[in-house]
């Protein structure tokens, strides 16, 4: 998929010939090789729904997770209603990640609500409500789209930020090093804009501050290509491929716009968010975006609780500022060695703001009044329908 993982509307545009090629040759290795029961497709909507809807007269049933954004999005023509979109003929069952995102589906699209991905990376277990085969025809008849009120009594403080901003704080001593996580998203698009990026808030922060930047499996060698070339001596580099690590050492992190942000919040690492694109895209989003901003923490709390450097704005001078910011917000809260009581400072509002927002990102159990998991809810769908197909046998 790494070939057509491909972001901005000039990057989309030049890249439609590769695409509409792979198009071809995933509908036949489904139709003429596979011949699946089920053809469970992940985001990529672009791609991923185009497929399905070719593969509309098979036997299989159809499943996407990850919806379209519609609810981002300004009307076109002048509509003044909101935009609905009708997947009925598209797929047979969309799992969308957000409670709230349902009513932007026709009554004919069924959606099933799942949650956030990001929750089973953070969360133990035992976190979760119990695992069940039972798929209820409407998805909010036994789930919720707000913390029950006896959770939030039992938890008045979010568990989900593993730890709160003064452990993380105090845990890491009084040590002087301040890392900061880079996390400069997954395509070779982002990365291209993100690393020269980097390279100059270095220059900004100076040598007070280690750089760590995430990475994967599909972006390390172009990042270890391009450090390898324009590192400077008098700032520390050093790339790391386990998220997790990054979360427990970092004392701020700069991330693309992306899964991460959410991550990076359960986590509670306090965050900036980046984002940047060609000269198309940047004209086509000033018309159609409803939403003012690109995470989605701030999406869901109408507000710029982590903050956001966006197109013309992501530039490492004004990231620096803000970047020094959270750094020195939490050297207060070490010296005051008081920041679980009452400190108030850039790094805690932002926290203590995420936990107000964190629970809407969960599909809620009425039974066991704790969160759902995407993948058990998903798989009790999958459950479903080879059920079916053994009850026609």
């Amino acid at each position: 998929m790494n070939d057509i993982a491909v972001m901005g509307l000039g990057s989309v545009l030049t890249s439609l010939p590769r695409i509409f090629m792979r198009l071809r040759r995933a509908e036949h290795y489904c139709t003429n090789v596979l011949k699946p029961h089920v053809v469970l497709t992940v985001d990529a909507k672009g791609f991923n729904l185009r497929l399905q809807r070719r593969l509309d007269n098979g036997p299989w049933r159809r499943m996407h997770i990850v919806g379209p954004s519609p609810w981002a999005l300004k009307p076109l023509l002048g509509a003044q209603n909101p935009r609905t979109l009708n997947l009925a003929r598209t797929v047979d069952q969309l799992f969308l990640l957000m409670p709230f995102e349902r009513s932007w589906f026709t009554p004919t699209t069924q959606c099933t609500c799942i949650g956030h991905p990001a929750l089973q990376a953070a969360l133990p277990q035992e976190s979760f409500a119990p695992a069940d085969n039972a798929m209820p025809e409407d998805s909010s008849s036994s789930h919720a789209c707000v913390a029950p009120a006896a959770y939030v009594k039992a938890n008045p403080l979010n568990p989900w930020q593993r730890l709160s901003l003064a452990d993380r704080v105090l845990a890491k001593g009084t040590s002087q090093n301040n890392i900061v996580a880079f996390f400069p998203g997954s395509r070779l698009q982002e990365l291209r804009w993100a690393l020269p990026l980097v390279l100059e808030l270095a220059q900004q922060m100076g040598p007070s501050v280690e750089w760590r930047i995430s990475t994967t499996p599909g972006t390390a060698a172009h990042i270890q290509e391009f450090l390898r070339h324009r590192n400077e001596s008098d700032f520390t580099f050093s790339l790391e491929s386990d998220p997790t690590i990054l979360y427990r050492d970092a004392k701020a992190a700069v991330a693309v716009s992306g899964t991460i942000v959410t991550e990076l919040a359960i986590h509670n690492v306090p965050s900036i968010v980046i984002y940047d694109a060609d000269w198309l895209t940047r004209r086509a989003a000033s018309y159609l975006a409803r939403v003012d901003y690109v995470s989605l923490p701030n999406i869901l709390a109408d507000r710029a609780i982590i903050p956001e450097f966006i197109f013309e704005n992501c530039t490492a001078a004004r990231i620096a500022p803000a970047l020094q910011d959270l750094l020195n917000s939490q050297a207060q809260i070490a010296k005051d060695h008081s920041g679980s009581q009452e400190t108030q400072n850039f790094a805690h509002m932002q926290s203590r703001n995420l936990q107000k927002v964190l629970p809407h990102i969960a599909v809620w159990d009425n039974v066991s009044q704790k969160p759902r998991m995407p993948a058990d809810i998903v798989a009790a769908a999958l459950i479903h329908r080879f059920d079916e197909l053994d009850g026609r046998e």
